[in-house]
């Protein structure tokens, strides 16, 4: 307006934004071993821009980032990137030409499988009871059967230092645990199960630790023949004691009745069936009589040897007592030293000393 008159018009005005996410719910339906079908609500508002296209992403919760899975202009879209097994949570977004909505996720997380799968492969075996023929194991139950359920299961086993896996006993019913039988005395046995159901068998699940086919409950033995040993000084040792008995029985050393226990030069072990001792730069005082007590339920066992450390003997012991003294000779006497070093004493040096003369300690009798 102005002094002349007034004048007016009108305009519309657009407001151009990303659009809103789809509509909810965001649903899954036909999920199989490598794909799965989607389906959404169209977006409420498209951000006063036409919506050109839709966006869908995944993630493998294994890896934990969003990755583009695809690209549909439709309500709708079937996915067919997914790997057998894994975990996935998926999310689409709406997009127009200033940029992409928030996302529209999956309320939960599926599995990418068959509806009728096998199932997940069982737990670690563990022996729970055992005899000289047979060990009774029990595991844990896969964390998913496929969709199907679990018929049974089958033990799987080697013999320790073998590479072949055998099929060793077939369970029909859904039940955790099970018997290896007709083994061998004091062998070493791995095991692993299998599980199946009407789409077949699982993967074997992981092996047990090596379990060794002996008596439930048997005396202490010790197997290894012990001996009287002999070491120089400053010399390392180690002695391996191999054992029986079952339960694993405790393992006890002493020397000359006190425990012998690890320390900065000493280590003391026992992991069945071998007990160890080992001690580096050996001293005389570590001789004694060395004994290994061995206790369980049904009895115990011991044995021992004479840990003998050798070394220089000690002086011998005096004082020096003079005898038949003349113009040119004496004769000395003296008592054998406190301690020969381990071995019994050979011979002496003698020496003498001027004390009128300047001089050292020089050989008197080179050998006596």
């Amino acid at each position: 307006s102005n002094e002349l008159g007034t004048a007016t018009a009108r305009a519309n005005v657009t407001v151009l934004d990303r659009p809103a996410p789809p509509e909810a719910p965001l649903k899954l339906s036909g999920v199989t071993s490598n794909s799965c079908n989607l389906a959404w609500g169209a977006s409420p508002d498209d951000g006063g821009s036409p919506i050109t296209h839709y966006a869908i992403e995944k993630m493998d919760l294994s890896r934990g980032s969003w990755v583009e899975a695809e690209i549909t202009t439709e309500l709708k879209v079937t996915i067919r990137s997914l790997i057998h097994k894994k975990e996935y949570l998926m999310r689409v977004m709406a997009v127009n030409a200033i940029g992409q909505s928030d996302p529209l996720p999956l309320d939960k997380s599926f599995i990418a499988r068959n509806e009728g799968d096998v199932p997940e492969a069982p737990g670690r075996p563990e022996a729970y009871d055992w005899d000289r023929t047979f060990i009774d194991l029990t595991w844990n139950k896969p964390l998913n059967d496929g969709g199907c359920a679990i018929e049974g299961y089958i033990i799987q086993m080697k013999v320790k230092g073998s590479t072949s896996w055998r099929e060793c006993t077939k369970i029909t019913r859904d039940i955790n645990k099970g018997r290896a039988d007709d083994l061998t005395d004091q062998e070493y046995y791995f095991f692993r199960i299998v599980a199946w159901n009407s789409a077949g068998q699982s993967e074997p699940g992981p092996p047990s630790d090596a379990i060794q086919a002996r008596p439930r409950y048997l005396a202490p033995k010790i197997l290894t023949p012990l001996k009287d040993v002999n070491v120089k000084a400053g010399n390392n040792f180690t002695i391996d004691v191999e054992y029986l008995g079952s339960p694993d029985p405790n393992v006890d050393w002493f020397v000359d009745g006190s425990p012998l226990v690890s320390d900065e030069r000493t280590t003391v072990s026992a992991i069945a069936p071998i007990t160890t001792f080992h001690i580096v730069n050996c001293k005389r005082s570590d001789t004694g009589d060395i004994v290994i007590k061995l206790v369980n339920e049904s009895g115990s066992d011991k044995g021992g040897f004479y840990f003998n450390i050798l070394d220089v003997p000690g002086p011998p012991t005096g004082p020096i007592e003079f005898e038949d003294i003349d113009s040119n000779s004496v004769t000395i006497s003296w008592r054998p030293p406190k301690d020969n070093g381990g071995s019994e004493i050979t011979g002496y040096v003698i020496e003498k000393k001027d004390l009128d003369h300047a001089g050292g300690w020089v050989p008197a009798v080179n050998y006596v």
